[in-house]
């Protein structure tokens, strides 16, 4: 690793005229002591111009080849003889015209940077704040409308799901129905130590239908204000339990089975109510590729597996059909993918689910 470079280096910053000072070619002339340093936009030391002329010279201390600040003014005569530090009488008159001379902005051109960066960034990151907030204000005015027109919309019995900022837990309570704007509500007891976290809808579900209940008249307003209102409500600072969907009881009377595409096959996950998957179908152009267990019970967040056991085409098309049953009523999914072989990847693509 190469070290850090430092030091100082000199820049001519401007030329003059010998009249702007009133300084006469003899004058100029009489020089005694040639100028050695470094001149970085001058690296021909010996360069000669035939009419003497004043340059203006600036040190600056560098990190890196980059100006930090400026050391010190320099004047110097460039004439056909080459460059010289000005004598005693040029410099009294180059000072009666410049009794202070100090460096150009550039010498400072790593503060310069680090101020422009450390702006910019000031600048990005109030314009990516307040572009957060503007959608965060965007999405809750969205669910929030939402919300409203599942109230209106849903057939009781329905779930009203809360939820709040670092609790783990989450609410359900039960509309059985709804007059003149009262909302008569089923809940289970706080205190039902049945759930976690990961605990899925279908959990609550069941609870209420094998625990007892408490009912309850609820004002519709009341329902309404569950419901965030702007960014500000809906804020993790806001610690009330918040209304965050609507779930009707039905769809939980039906399956809700998850198929994830995997490089050998398909992960099928039971999210809702136990079934068992009691046929598998083959529709494909080249059957007999897939390996499935029928006569498989799946109860709730457990998994089985459908294995795919590829040819030596580089292109192939499946079509399953997978049945499942809750013991009442059978349930056929209809599952497409297309197994791509390539130089940079195999996987499945064009993966779609459908219920029949």
């Amino acid at each position: 690793m190469s070290s850090i470079k430092f030091g100082v280096r000199s820049v001519r910053v401007k030329a003059y005229d010998l009249s702007k000072f009133h300084i006469s070619k003899e004058e100029a002339e009489s020089f005694a002591v040639k100028y050695e340093l470094l001149d970085l936009w001058n690296f021909d030391k010996e360069h000669k111009v035939e009419a003497p002329q004043v340059e203006k010279r600036v040190m600056y201390f560098h990190i890196i080849f980059i100006p930090i600040f400026p050391v010190a003014v320099h004047w110097t005569i460039r004439n056909k003889e080459g460059i010289f530090k000005v004598n005693t009488i040029c410099k009294q008159k180059i000072k009666s015209v410049y009794p202070k001379s100090y460096g150009p902005w550039y010498s400072f051109l790593a503060p310069i940077l680090l101020l422009a960066g450390l702006i910019m960034y000031g600048v990005f990151d109030f314009t990516e704040s307040k572009l957060k907030e503007h959608k965060a204000s965007i999405r809750v005015k969205a669910e929030r409308r939402s919300l409203l027109k599942a109230l209106d919309t849903t057939k009781t019995p329905f779930y009203l799901v809360l939820s709040a900022p670092f609790k783990s837990d989450k609410r359900f309570l039960r509309v059985d129905s709804i007059v003149r704007n009262n909302y008569y509500i089923s809940s289970l007891a706080q205190d039902l130590n049945i759930f976690n976290y990961q605990s899925v809808d279908y959990n609550y579900h069941d609870a209420f239908k094998n625990y007892s209940t408490f009912s309850n008249v609820i004002a519709g307003d009341s329902i309404i204000a569950l419901i965030p209102e702007n960014r500000e409500d809906d804020s993790f600072r806001n610690s009330n339990y918040k209304l965050r969907r609507i779930v009707p009881v039905d769809s939980m009377e039906i399956p809700n089975i998850e198929f994830d595409f995997r490089l050998r096959g398909i992960t099928i996950k039971n999210h809702g109510k136990p079934v068992s998957l009691v046929d598998f179908k083959d529709k494909s152009v080249t059957p007999g590729r897939w390996e499935v267990e029928t006569d498989k019970y799946l109860a709730i967040e457990t998994t089985t597996r459908a294995t795919y056991l590829p040819t030596d085409k580089e292109v192939e098309s499946c079509l399953l059909e997978f049945t499942f049953t809750d013991n009442k009523n059978l349930y056929t999914y209809e599952v497409k993918g297309v197994y791509k072989k390539a130089n940079t990847y195999t996987a499945f693509t064009e993966t779609s689910v459908m219920r029949l």
